[in-house]
């Protein structure tokens, strides 16, 4: 399953996807669909994502803000690229398993 910023891909197609946005199909190529879906968190990017959302209640600038600080000041590590696609996460909206 992969989630996107407007749905859940219902179907795939040669060079299209078909996500389902709030009851209604919406035929995306796949380079749209790269704009819009959710980046794919690793374990530890999740656990991080979820207990951030909860501490700032959802407040995006709170959350991005608050990783600036943990990656400049307490030295916290992702693999690769993680924080990155924590940020991204933070500014879609959620992620992908």
């Amino acid at each position: 399953m992969i989630n996107t910023m407007f749905g859940e891909v219902m179907s795939e197609f040669d060079d299209c996807v078909v996500i389902d946005h709030r009851g209604i199909p919406v035929w995306l190529t796949k380079e749209e669909l790269e704009i819009i879906k959710l980046p794919k968190l690793n374990e530890d990017e999740r656990k991080y994502y979820d207990e951030l959302k909860g501490v700032k209640n959802g407040d995006k600038r709170g959350m991005v803000s608050h990783v600036n600080f943990d990656v400049m000041n307490l030295g916290l590590t992702f693999e690769h690229g993680g924080y990155y696609r924590i940020i991204e996460a933070i500014i879609k909206g959620g992620y992908n398993y």
